[in-house]
Parts: structure tokens; C-alpha cells; sequence
């Protein structure tokens, strides 16, 4: 009986597997389910997701060029670079900008007008110069500006 008992006892702990060498089911632990982490917003961004410094140093790349364009152009033929100015300083006005971008907007809108003044007076034969040189001052204005929210 003791042989019995004995037996017994060694395959209640070997089916347990607590037996010094004896095989075991390995353990397998729970494999943590992954927590998605939020997608990291760009500061200083738009609705769409892009960053205010590359969309206004988009437009203030086209305006640069528009300019180029209007200030080799003859005075009888101003009109039709004036209207494009125009039109890209629209599409700036028109885009719903953040908080955080309003202010260079503000300045390269104001910077924008003041051109496109200049221009007009130009095309009207009066003199541009006060336009641009206020064009001039809030260019440096919208460029520390917009060195504030490259960070």
C-alpha cells in the first residue's frame, strides 16, 4: 500500500510538474495589447493638418515670384499682374488660419496690399515709393514672424 501511495504521489507531482527535472508546460504570458498612441499634431498646424510655416512660405514663395514677374513688366502692361497679385492675396485671406499663425498671415497680407498699392500708383503714374518701402518694413516683420513659428 505504501508503494501504492508512493506511486501515486510521484505522478501527482510529475502531472503537476513540480519535480525537480521533470518536464513542465511552459508559461506562457499574456502578450499586453498595444495602446495606439495618438498621432503627434505638428505645432502650429491647419485644420488639414499641414504647418502654418509651409503653407505661408508657399504663398509668400508665389507671391515672390508674382512680383518678379510684375516688376519686369512695362507699365501698360501692369494690369493683368496686379489682378494676380491680387488673386494670390485672396487665396491667403480666404484660408481659415490658426491662432497661432494669425499674425504672420496679418503681415503678409498688410505686406501684400502695400505691393499691390505700390503698383497701382505706379500703373496711375503717382509716386509707389512710400507703398514699398511700408512693403519693405513689414516684410522684415512677417520674416521674424515667421522665423517664431518655424520652432
Amino acid at each position: 500500500m505504501s508503494r501504492w501511495l508512493a506511486t501515486l504521489a510521484i505522478l501527482l507531482l510529475v502531472g503537476c510538474g513540480t519535480i525537480a527535472g521533470a518536464p513542465s508546460e511552459p508559461t506562457v504570458a499574456p502578450t499586453p495589447t498595444a495602446v495606439p498612441s495618438p498621432t503627434p499634431v505638428p505645432p502650429c498646424s491647419t485644420r488639414d493638418g499641414r504647418r502654418v510655416f509651409d503653407a505661408l512660405n508657399a504663398h509668400a514663395r508665389e507671391w515672390d515670384d508674382a512680383i518678379k514677374l510684375a516688376n519686369s513688366t512695362p507699365r501698360m502692361q501692369l494690369a493683368p499682374q496686379i489682378q494676380n497679385l491680387q488673386r494670390i492675396r485672396r487665396d491667403v485671406q480666404a484660408q481659415e488660419w490658426p491662432a497661432c499663425g494669425q499674425a504672420a498671415q496679418g503681415l503678409l497680407v498688410a505686406l501684400m496690399d502695400a505691393q499691390i498699392e505700390g503698383f497701382i500708383a505706379f500703373l496711375a503714374q503717382r509716386p509707389p515709393e512710400e507703398h514699398f518701402a511700408r512693403a519693405k518694413a513689414l516684410g522684415e516683420q512677417f520674416g521674424a514672424e515667421m522665423g517664431r513659428i518655424a520652432r
